[in-house]
C-alpha cells in the first residue's frame, strides 16, 4: 500500500521534499553566510520556486493553441528513430516509469496511462497528437526553468549599474549559484523523464494508429466501414 502510494504521488513527494530541505538549508546555513534573515533566505527558495511553476504552466497553456495536429509523427522531433524503443528499455524505464504522472490525466484532459480504443484511428491519431505535446511541453519546461537565473543576474546588473555597489552584485550572483541554479535543475530532471516516456511508448502507438488507419481504408474499400463519431483535436 505505502509503495503504492509512493509511486503514484512521487512526484509531488519529491518536490515538497526537495523545497523543504532547500528552504531548511538556506534558513540555517546560506542565511548566516549571506547576512540574511532566515524568512529571507526560505522566501528566496519559495519565490524562485514559484517562478519556475509559472514558466512550466505558462508554457503548457501556451503550446494547448498550437494546431494539435503538428504533434504528431511524421513531424520532427516526433517521429521515433530506428530502434529507439530498445534503446529505452536498456534505461531500465519499463521499472521506473510508473513514477511518471500524466498530467493531463490529473486534470482530466486525455488520458495517456491506457489505450482505450485501439480500432478507432481518430482516438489513436489524438493519443499521438497528446504525446507529442507532452514531449515539447516538458522540452521547454526543461530549458525554460533555467530562465530563473536571470532573476538574480538582473539583481546583479541592476547593483553594479544603478547602485554601484559590488556588494549587492556578489549576493546577487551568490543567490543564483545557491537558490536558482539548484532548483532550475531539479527542474530540469523532472520535466526530462516524461520525455523518455513519450519517446519509448510512441513507436507501439505508431504501430497501433497506422494499424487502425489500414483497416478503416479496407472497411471502406469492402463497404463495411461505419463512419464513427470524430473526437475533437
Amino acid at each position: 500500500m505505502f509503495k503504492k502510494i509512493l509511486f503514484r504521488y512521487f512526484y509531488i513527494i519529491s518536490i515538497m521534499l526537495f523545497v523543504a530541505i532547500m528552504s531548511a538549508v538556506a534558513a540555517i546555513f546560506v542565511a548566516p553566510w549571506l547576512e540574511f534573515s532566515w524568512y529571507n533566505a526560505i522566501f528566496s527558495v519559495l519565490g524562485f520556486s514559484a517562478i519556475i511553476v509559472a514558466f512550466d504552466f505558462g508554457i503548457a497553456i501556451i503550446l494547448r493553441l498550437v494546431p494539435f495536429h503538428l504533434y504528431a509523427p511524421p513531424f520532427i522531433p516526433f517521429r521515433p528513430f530506428k530502434n529507439e524503443r530498445k534503446f529505452w528499455r536498456k534505461t531500465g524505464i519499463r521499472k521506473w516509469k510508473v513514477i511518471v504522472p500524466d498530467l493531463m490525466k490529473t486534470l482530466k484532459v486525455f488520458d495517456k496511462t491506457n489505450l482505450k480504443h485501439t480500432d478507432d484511428p481518430d482516438y489513436m491519431f489524438k493519443f499521438l497528437c497528446e504525446m507529442g505535446y507532452a514531449e515539447m511541453m516538458h522540452i521547454l519546461s526543461a530549458i525554460a526553468g533555467f530562465a530563473v537565473l536571470f532573476v538574480p543576474i538582473g539583481w546583479a546588473v541592476r547593483g553594479a549599474v544603478y547602485i554601484g555597489s559590488p556588494d549587492e552584485v556578489v549576493l546577487s550572483l551568490a543567490q543564483a549559484a545557491v537558490f536558482a541554479v539548484p532548483l532550475a535543475v531539479f527542474n530540469f530532471v523532472l520535466n526530462i523523464l516524461p520525455i523518455f516516456v513519450q519517446r519509448y511508448n510512441r513507436p507501439v502507438v505508431l504501430k497501433l494508429y497506422q494499424r487502425a488507419k489500414a483497416l478503416e481504408e479496407m472497411k471502406k474499400a469492402d463497404g463495411t466501414y461505419e463512419k464513427k463519431k470524430n473526437i475533437d483535436l
